[in-house]
């Protein structure tokens, strides 16, 4: 394992402009490339503000910049190489992060920062897997090569962006909320083959905006919550709903050509080669799906 980890002023240029003051105690850490081809990189994020971003040092399989407000929140990172692979584990001292709403409350009231902003390099594909307890979210992921992703949201508000297209095929995205809010736009831009959503009791808001190439298959399900869709008019979409009468679902300008089967106004289209076939099941939640204006 070769894993550089810097501490102090030394090396308060190791996080590029932007990254903002630190409060309370703050590791940072490098993790210099080694000739890696392929990254498995493995989140765990207790609570607090989750800052993801690409970088174009490719000197660098990461560039790191963490505060934390108390010792069980401490990070803790393990790297290593085999081959050509590296696998990074990146989480806190203490893994059980079952807040409860009470103390959820208590910790943003008491205006007390646990931060991470994280850079990862953007040339190498990579597979991520993002375990979000509580607080909020920005990533970024515009540009990078990611093979595929796999995002829980257990608690607080998450946005997600791929604002250029993703260099590689994404072979799966899968995102699971609770009561949170998670938002993701550009989600052409990902070019994902298979997308899967499950919403419980919180809202997804997803804008299939950016570059489509193919065929996309998504697996949406909503429980209580609610999903607001957003698709580009250059994709034909057909959807596949299975509701109840508890359930309100809203599908703008499809035509209705089967029991539960809805297919976009283009549909059939020469001029079109793009699509996204939506798998959609509803409990007593709501689904609402637009075109982008």
């Amino acid at each position: 394992m070769k894993v550089v980890k810097i501490l102090s002023v030394m090396l308060a240029g190791l996080i590029v402009a932007g990254f903002g003051d630190d409060s309370g105690d703050l590791d940072r850490y490098d993790i210099p490339y080694q000739g890696e081809k392929k990254l498995i990189i493995d989140l765990d994020f207790a609570f607090g503000s989750l800052n993801i971003r690409p970088s174009d040092n490719e000197d660098y399989i990461m560039r790191a910049g963490m505060t934390y407000i108390k010792e069980s929140l401490k990070p803790s990172l393990e790297y290593e190489v085999k081959g050509n692979k590296g696998k990074l584990q990146l989480g806190t001292k203490d893994n059980d992060h079952n807040f409860s709403l009470k103390e959820f409350n208590r910790m943003k009231e008491a205006n007390n920062e646990n931060e991470w902003r994280l850079e990862f390099i953007k040339s190498i594909p990579s597979s991520y897997s993002i375990d979000f307890g509580a607080g909020d979210g920005n990533m970024d992921f515009s540009g990078m090569a990611i093979n595929d992703m796999d995002f829980e949201l257990a608690m607080g508000d998450v946005e997600l962006f791929f604002d250029e297209p993703n260099q590689i095929k994404m072979k799966e995205m899968s995102v699971e909320t609770g009561l949170g809010s998670f938002e993701a736009r550009g989600l052409g831009n990902a070019n994902i083959s298979n997308f899967t959503l499950e919403c419980g009791l919180g809202s997804s808001y997803l804008v299939f905006n950016g570059e489509f190439i193919g065929v996309m298959r998504a697996d949406i399900s909503v429980g209580l919550g609610s999903v607001d869709i957003e698709l580009p008019e250059n994709v034909e979409v057909e959807i596949r709903s299975n509701s109840s009468f508890l359930s309100s679902t809203d599908f703008d300008n499809f035509d209705k050509v089967g029991s539960g089967l809805y297919r976009s106004e283009n549909w059939g289209s020469d001029a079109i080669d793009a699509k996204i076939i939506i798998d959609l099941s509803v409990g007593m939640g709501s689904a609402n799906v637009s075109w982008i204006d």
